[in-house]
Parts: C-alpha cells; sequence; structure tokens
C-alpha cells in the first residue's frame, strides 16, 4: 500500500509518528515497510517569525468572523504555505467558502458561501496594500 503523510511541522514526519498515526487508526497493523518517495519542506521560523504568523492568524479569524459571525477553530495543516513557512516567512491559509469532505470524492463546496468567501479574501489581500 502506498500512504502519502505530510506535516507542517518536523515532529509530524518521523517514522514512529507515521506508526502511531496507523496504529491508531486501523488497530496494529504490525510491520510497515517505510520508504520517503518525497519531502515536502516544514516550518522553519524564528521566534520573532511566530509571532508574526500568530498575529496573521488572529487577524484571519477575526476577518472570519466579522462576516460569518462565528470564531473559526484555527488548525495546523500541510498546505501550500509549507514552502514559504521552510523559508522562514510567516504565512497563513485559511478556507474561503462552506463546505465538507476536502480530498475525499465526497467533497462539497456550498457554492452560496463563495461570496462571502471571496468578500474576506480581498479585504485580507488588500490589507497588506
Amino acid at each position: 500500500m502506498l500512504c502519502e503523510y505530510r506535516s507542517d511541522r518536523k515532529e509530524g514526519l518521523t517514522e514512529q509518528q507515521f506508526q502511531e498515526i496507523f496504529d491508531r487508526r486501523s488497530g496494529n497493523v504490525g510491520a510497515l515497510e517505510v520508504a520517503a518517495v518525497g519531502q515536502r519542506p516544514c516550518e522553519n521560523l524564528t521566534v520573532e517569525q511566530l509571532n508574526r504568523r500568530e498575529a496573521m492568524v488572529r487577524r484571519a479569524c477575526d476577518l472570519l468572523e466579522s462576516y460569518t459571525g462565528e470564531w473559526p477553530q484555527p488548525g495546523s495543516a500541510s498546505t501550500d504555505c509549507n514552502i514559504p513557512l521552510s523559508l522562514g516567512i510567516p504565512s497563513v491559509c485559511y478556507g474561503a467558502y462552506y463546505g465538507d469532505g476536502a480530498h475525499t470524492r465526497e467533497e462539497y463546496v456550498e457554492t452560496a458561501s463563495l461570496k462571502t468567501g471571496y468578500r474576506v479574501v480581498f479585504e485580507s489581500i488588500l490589507a497588506y496594500f
């Protein structure tokens, strides 16, 4: 079986971590043959850069709440932000739509939510100009 796993932090990419994830998800699966076929870069931020990123996360959450009335649940994930994060550039990635089932055959997007999503994205970007 070929299985891809990613993380935005190096600690999440160890072989031990991989084994623990599989044991938790499917019971003890026994011996696994693990071979790296590629490596996505991970976060490499200083304390100052981490603080800047956290300020960006708070701003994104504030924006999302102002448009939706709901405070989002921020979380860590492997995204295209891994590239700038690996280069010491604080960055965030957040959804601008309602939907579910990301990266599955059941994935869907509530198209009516895109109008609000575009407003959030544009306000977020335009704040830097």
